[in-house]
């Protein structure tokens, strides 16, 4: 079943991790609107241990942050990358802006594993893992393969958020296919959110 438009969008926790923080929204490599959705499915599911597959400079994982720590919950957050250094940026580490939210914030239960892919770090995470981003390399099998071998660490009723389900129809990526192949292919409840029509002034 499809719900649309279900989700209440979040933008609040963006908003203020970069007002903490000194660092453009570009870097955050996800659109408002879509940090909005991401937080608004926590705010909605308040998840207790969550895992974060695929960190880049860690812009998500520190609104993410954020989000938790706005809502005061009790929780447990690993997020996953098979690259200890930034995939644009070698100088950088993966992560890097999560590490600086970390430090503006009280109480934070959150821990970065790097080097190797999400089976490697499984038998430590463990299970009970009710939230899961799958954010990873969208080509195939990427996300595919990353999701069978978290299934067994899911609770029964886990929000699993798949990030950029349409990439494949952007110049150059035509065959990005693998989030829209795991969001087709999985039997659940889906929840998608439209973006808000943009008004077209006549010039």
């Amino acid at each position: 079943m499809h719900s649309i438009n279900e989700i209440e969008l979040y933008h609040a926790p963006r908003e203020n991790m970069l007002s903490r923080v000194a660092i453009e929204s570009s870097a955050v490599e996800m659109t408002d609107f879509d940090s909005a959705f991401l937080c608004g499915l926590i705010k909605k599911f308040r998840p207790r241990k969550l895992l974060e597959l695929g960190v880049a400079s860690g812009g998500t994982t520190a609104v993410m942050l954020q989000c938790l720590s706005d809502l005061n919950l009790d929780y447990e957050f690993h997020s996953v990358d098979i690259s200890p250094v930034l995939y644009t940026n070698n100088q950088k580490r993966t992560g890097y802006i999560a590490d600086l939210v970390k430090e503006t914030l009280p109480h934070v239960n959150h821990k970065l594993h790097l080097g190797h892919g999400i089976p490697y770090f499984l038998p430590k995470i463990g299970g009970g893992i009710d939230f899961v981003l799958l954010d990873t390399t969208h080509f195939m099998p990427g996300e595919v393969l990353d999701f069978i071998a978290v299934l067994p660490y899911l609770t029964n009723n886990a929000v699993v958020c798949v990030h950029d389900i349409a990439i494949s129809q952007a110049p150059r990526l035509h065959t990005a296919h693998a989030c829209s192949i795991l969001f087709s292919s999985v039997t659940a409840r889906k929840f998608m959110n439209y973006l808000p029509p943009v008004e077209v002034i006549p010039i």
